[in-house]
Formats: C-alpha cells, structure tokens, sequence
C-alpha cells in the first residue's frame, strides 16, 4: 500500500490474476526511488523490507515496523513521516490467505481471510491451466511448487502432476503411476508418496523411484528433518500409524486407535514445527463419525496423546499459528499455540464447498506458510459412472446414475455389483447393490470402509 501511494503505481502487475499471483511469488518490484527520485531512503529500506519473499527476512512484527516508522518520522522528514501516519492504519497485524480452489469447470477461487477471525472479506476468481479435478494436493516447503494427484488417461490411473502456482501448465511426473498421498521432504528436493502396496520416493531433479518400506493401502505421511516418516502404511480399520527411516527400514508402530472411543483408524500426520510433534486424524468409519473424529497432536519422543478439536477429516498448521481443519465441506482456520497444543478463539470460515471424501477422511487441500491455500472445491469434481463391459471390453451400457462410488465388488454370478455410494449433501456412505442389466437399485447396510 505504501508503495503504490509513494510511486503512483503497484509493486506487482499481472494481466490476470493468475499472473498477478505468479509476480508476487517470483519478481522483485521496481526500486522507488526509479520512479520517484525524492523518495527517502529509510523509506525505501522499510518498504523493501516489507515485501521480502522470504518470511525470515520480513519485520517479524507489527511493533518492529511502528518503531521503524516512527525513528523515520523522528528523524524530521516531512515525506517519511507523511509515510508513516498513512501507514500506521494499514499495518495492523494481519494475515492474507489466498485460497485456491479447482472447481469442475477448471476455475480457481481465491479468498483474502483476516487474522482478526472475521469471515472473507473478499473473493475473486481466476483461472488455472489444470483442466481436470485433483484427488490431492501437497505443497512444496518452497511455497510454489504444487504435487497434485490426478488421472493419467493414457494409462487409466491417477499419476503425480507438478504444477508451479502461476505457470501455464502442470507437467507430469514418470513412474508415478496410481500414485496417492504425496507429501514432500523438508528440503522440497524429493516426493514421497503410495504406489504398488509401497511407500516410495522420487527425487526431482531426477533419478529412479526409490522404495522406501511396504505400505499396502497407505493414508497419508509426513517428513520432518532428521529424516523421520511418520504414515499410515495400511488403510484396514485397526491400523494406526508408524515410523520409518526416509532412507528405508523396517517401519515401527508408534501409534494405536482406542476403541473405548470407537477410533479404527490414525492417519493424515503432519508435523509441526519442531519435528517432533504431529497433527493426526482419529476417525471412525462406522456410523460414529460425528462422536468419534477428531485431531489429535502426538510425538516422537514421549507417548502424550492429546486432544485438539473435532474434525472429519485431515488438518494442517500454517505459520505464523494457525491450524486449519474441516467440519463436513467447511474448511475453518483457528489460532493454534504450539506450546500449549490448543486452540483459542474462534475458528473462521475460509471455504464452504471443499472436496472431501468421507470413503477416507480426506479433504483436498494445501497449505504454505506465507499465506497460499490451495483447495479443491466444487460438489460435482468426484462424481463418476459406472459402466458395464464385456470381456472384449466393448461397452455395454452405464449402471446407475453418476455419483461418487468406490470399492465395488461383483457377484460370482456376474449379473451384480455391489459398491459404496456417498450422498454429496450429508457425506454419507451406503452400500448399494446395482443389476448389470437393469437399472435398479437397492439401498442396504452403511459401508464400513
């Protein structure tokens, strides 16, 4: 703001929005003083400092920058401290998210959610070179680099997908076929991620995948630096979660679901911080949900355990202390104190419309630390058809309507199927027994996977 006031012009300029976003990530502004010879140095040192990339080499807090404002002023420059007291209003401590979210028609929406945990106060929309919904989403420690779950139609299955935010494509990455889950090393040089019943990893700069340990139907992982994996290598209610050398070994469990709270399953770690601590789900997929899920906070190095708040389905911290966490398709944004473990005020809205697939507690998002949320949103992204082949593999015709389905089973009599079916208004799940040659349903027990 104080750039634009002192030069006439923004300190970023896109033709789109989407490249707006892809200057402020990766150009540098026109020096002020180019533009406006008279504007004082100390000025000049204070702006430039505020729109640092890097958050390390930013002020660290609204009071460092008033006391800097205010030596200016002090200093007898009528333009610095003209400066100042324009500025004074605007740096109130604040937090700008820009939420990102791929909707069906390949739309992106961004919101700006303040840190005084008012609602958004503003939405805009801009679109992206990713014409096809995600199934996940993973973000770089670099903060621009996105891993994003997606079909490969050459080959029938989801592949990894590399996205730069602002770029004019993704590009795909090879051998990564039936990929899910990717999540990053803390250096941002290596992916991991589930394929083949294992856990595996790819460098990026190049290389061959690597295998890490056996992960049979893996949900979801984490990395911190001392080259610790926390994950969830089995999907079978029961499970909980375990650690592994990122350089491979034998994985170990660290972690159990109680079922005195009606918990089958930990999965989604994401860890804070200090590497030690982690964020994970506890859920139920047996008609509990409501009474059971929730985010729980554990570490490495003791056996704590430590309710958070209910959730239904992944969460994720964001600097500078906020834990973002959903409730059905709401994604909500809360402080978080990472020394206590708890929440405190109230938690924000940030989007109501997020893809979640309740099959698996999952929800699709990712999150930066500078303030870039990337989410999948849209009710109709999930949505498939079945349909019937022979065994030349010509079609036969569609079964059912569209919907989001998954686990499908045929009966030894090849004239049914059975499958999980998930209502998109109240997320839940249901088996439902279709006829091959017909186009009738039966409505039976509630899935419990």
């Amino acid at each position: 703001m104080i750039y634009e006031m002192a030069t006439g012009r923004p300190a970023f300029i896109g033709k789109s929005r989407a490249s707006l976003i892809a200057a402020i990530l990766s150009s540098e502004p026109q020096p002020m003083a180019a533009m406006q010879p008279m504007t004082p140095l100390a000025l000049e040192r204070v702006v430039k400092r505020c729109l640092a990339k890097e958050p390390d080499d930013r002020w660290q807090t609204a009071r460092d920058l008033e006391l800097e404002l205010k030596w200016i002023a002090e200093g007898g420059r009528q333009t610095a401290g003209t400066a100042a007291s324009a500025a004074s209003g605007k740096t109130k401590e604040r937090l700008a998210w820009i939420t990102v979210g791929a909707l069906a028609t390949a739309l992106i929406v961004t919101a700006i959610w303040w840190r005084n945990a008012k609602p958004p106060e503003q939405t805009m929309y801009f679109s992206a070179s990713m014409p096809f919904p995600t199934h996940d989403i993973a973000f770089s420690p670099n903060r621009r680099t996105l891993a994003v779950i997606a079909y490969q139609e050459s080959v029938r299955k989801n592949a990894i997908w590399i996205y730069e935010v602002g770029s004019q494509g993704a590009r795909i990455l090879s051998d990564t076929e039936g990929a899910s889950y990717p999540f990053w090393s803390p250096d941002g040089r290596t992916l991991a991620f589930f394929a083949d019943g294992k856990l595996k990893k790819l460098e990026l700069s190049g290389g061959p995948v690597q295998i890490i340990c056996d992960a049979p139907s893996g949900r979801g992982g984490t990395w911190n630096k001392d080259g610790v994996i926390v994950f969830t290598p089995d999907a079978t209610l029961g499970n909980g979660l375990y650690r592994v050398s990122a350089s491979g070994g034998i994985p170990k469990q660290i972690s159990r679901p109680d079922p005195s709270r009606g918990e089958e399953s930990h999965r989604y770690p994401m860890f804070l911080p200090d590497g030690s601590h982690y964020l994970y789900l506890a859920a139920n997929f047996s008609g509990r949900k409501e009474e059971v899920d929730a985010i729980f906070v554990s570490s490495l190095d003791t056996n704590e355990k430590r309710f958070v708040t209910a959730a239904t389905a992944n969460a994720a911290y964001a600097a500078p202390g906020y834990l973002l966490f959903c409730r059905g398709k709401t994604l909500l944004a809360q402080r978080f104190d990472l020394k206590q473990f708890a929440l405190s005020g109230e938690p924000a809205t940030l989007l109501t419309e997020i893809q979640q697939l309740p099959q698996t507690g999952r929800a699709v998002f990712g999150a930066s630390d500078d303030g870039l949320l990337v989410a999948q949103t849209g009710s109709q992204v999930a949505l498939s058809q079945l349909l019937w082949f022979d065994r030349k593999g010509n079609e036969l015709g569609a079964v059912g309507k569209p919907g989001v389905y998954g686990n499908i089973s045929l009966a030894p009599n090849g004239k049914s199927v059975a499958v999980n079916k998930t209502d998109t208004g109240s997320l839940n799940t249901d088996v439902w027994i279709y006829e091959l040659r017909g186009d009738s349903a039966l409505r039976s027990i509630p899935a419990l996977t």
